[in-house]
């Protein structure tokens, strides 16, 4: 594999040749990305893709069984939030400087029904905090709800986590509402929040876990603000992404 020559930036298409040994190009090898598949493959001697975020990853590829030299892409976002922050774990502080809010959809929780979203906390060594947590509705009639968005006193229950650069589930808590969360936001726009994130009174693995970030939040809204999901909670959807998160999934067509 050839290390592309060109800077590379979040959602803009990278190119990599792949050849064999003999120097013939090779087609239909799959790409890995840390080691797990991506389902993206060569052709015509390219692997052509994008990366979703901003990050360092090391891609190579297997093909009938042997695997080929490993590379580094280092992707930088050209639209980059500015923000800090950090979190404490196990005693360690990890300081970050990227956060991302994401409104998950309106659920039915129990006789509530109530608006979730998660918050994920990216440390610049690659671990990364976890948050997932519900804020009322706004009830419209007739069956249609408005989310709410977070604010200092109507968050409730938070779940969280941190996960480390590869994946390995570092812990979490195991019943809603163990921390207190608020989070004071001053301005919403279509990709991003501006506000503090706060998270106290936490414990993981028996120590104390606490976490910030103040400034700017990618924004990510993946579900219609007014569809009412039925028997569906935060908390399942938070246990299907610590299952189910990994860099590969950055990675697409």
């Amino acid at each position: 594999m050839l290390t592309p020559d060109d800077q590379l930036f979040v959602d803009e298409q990278i190119e990599i040749k792949i050849y064999d040994e003999s120097n013939n190009p090779i087609d239909g090898a799959e790409l890995l990305a840390e080691g797990q598949k991506t389902n993206i493959k060569s052709s015509n001697v390219f692997f052509k893709f994008k990366i979703t975020a901003e990050g360092t990853y090391r891609v190579h590829t297997n093909y009938n069984e042997v695997d080929s030299n490993g590379i580094l892409l280092k992707v930088v976002d050209k639209n980059a939030v500015k923000g800090t922050g950090e979190f404490l774990l196990n005693g360690t502080m990890y300081r970050s400087e990227k956060a991302q809010t994401t409104f998950e959809g309106i659920f039915s929780v129990g006789n509530l029904v109530l608006s979730g979203w998660s918050e994920m906390i990216y440390a610049v060594d690659g671990t990364v905090a976890f948050f997932a947590y519900y804020t009322p509705t706004k009830d419209l009639g007739g069956g249609q709800y408005e989310a709410v968005l977070p604010n200092e006193s109507n968050i409730m229950k938070v779940m969280a986590g941190v996960m480390s650069s590869t994946q390995d589930l570092l812990g979490q808590t195991n019943e809603p509402d163990a921390l207190t969360v608020s989070y004071t936001i001053s301005k919403v726009m279509s990709t991003k929040i501006t506000g503090d994130f706060n998270s106290i009174d936490g414990e993981i693995n028996g120590f104390l876990f606490k976490a910030k970030f103040t400034g700017d939040h990618y924004l990510i809204t993946k579900a219609k603000l007014l569809d009412a999901k039925q028997g569906f909670g935060l908390e399942d959807l938070w246990q299907k992404r610590l299952d189910n998160f990994s860099k590969a999934s950055l990675f697409k067509y």
